[in-house]
């Protein structure tokens, strides 16, 4: 167990397990609800895109990560 500070919101969360309370991309972790809000915005902005790739995919979360861990 480890205390988890979430990059962007910045709330603590003792005791933390990876995987199930915090998330890790690009070596920022994310609490469960930050990860659910990036997931969403990666979900709408793909959705714009006419077909999917997997470069697109990597562009958008890695924009969308650091703008919500400013």
């Amino acid at each position: 167990m480890v205390n988890f500070v979430c990059d962007a919101c910045k709330k603590a969360f003792p005791g933390a397990v990876r995987g199930k309370d915090y998330f890790t991309y690009l070596n920022k972790g994310l609490c469960v609800s930050c990860d659910h809000k990036l997931e969403e915005s990666v979900r709408q902005e793909l959705s714009k895109k006419p077909s999917y790739s997997l470069s697109a995919y990597k562009s958008i979360l890695r924009t969308r990560l650091n703008q919500i861990c400013k």
